[in-house]
């Protein structure tokens, strides 16, 4: 499962970066700290029952 869910993060993490600033790209470090910042603090919020 979390193969799965690190590929699909990457990959739509790749289209955002690409498609945001046609000409040019983001680097791809920020829009994955963008996407995965927040699933990580759901997944620690979910473990610890907040």
């Amino acid at each position: 499962m979390t193969l799965l869910t690190s590929m699909i993060i990457l990959v739509f993490a790749d289209i955002i970066s690409q498609t945001i600033i046609a000409p040019s790209s983001l680097p791809l470090g920020f829009v994955v700290a963008f996407i995965g910042a927040p699933y990580y603090i759901y997944l620690i919020q979910k473990n610890l029952n907040i």
